[in-house]
């Protein structure tokens, strides 16, 4: 007979199949509609609620690059919800677009730009990205304002 922690672990082993069979299947989605293809990713679940983003929020995802091999790694929070997976899915794989640009530009200028102006580069970067997802999502969702 199981105990009751082996029933809790099984359930969450479970939850977490479920969820991250649903990533891998936004992410197949979203990573042929972006063009992303010559990016070899590999995507992981773990549990991210022990780190803090610079403002103090949480991290729902994260993505770690090598730019000139076209090689990613993202990260998918465990506790993220099943309705907030296409938006993330989407954020991060446009981390894949813009973000070689700020790689070139902090590479070609690494001795005459500041840890300051690289930090600035990081913002335009995330506001960048967050702006074409919310453009994204509401085009999918048939939503025609601008």
């Amino acid at each position: 007979m199981e105990n009751k922690t082996t029933k809790k672990k099984s359930k969450k082993k479970e939850k977490e199949t479920r969820l991250f069979k649903r990533i891998i299947t936004e992410v197949k989605k979203w990573r042929e509609i972006l063009h992303l293809s010559e990016w070899r990713l590999e995507i992981k679940l773990d549990d991210l609620s022990n780190i803090d983003n610079d403002d103090g929020t949480k991290y729902l995802a994260i993505t770690q690059m090598i730019v000139p091999y076209r090689k990613a790694t993202i990260i998918f929070d465990v506790n993220i919800q099943p309705t907030e997976i296409e938006i993330i899915v989407i954020h991060e794989l446009i981390h894949l677009i813009i973000h070689p640009i700020v790689f070139e530009i902090n590479d070609s200028a690494a001795d005459r730009i500041t840890q300051a102006e690289k930090n600035h580069l990081g913002n335009l970067e995330e506001t960048a990205v967050s702006r074409i997802t919310s453009i994204i999502m509401s085009q999918e969702k048939g939503d025609d304002k601008r």
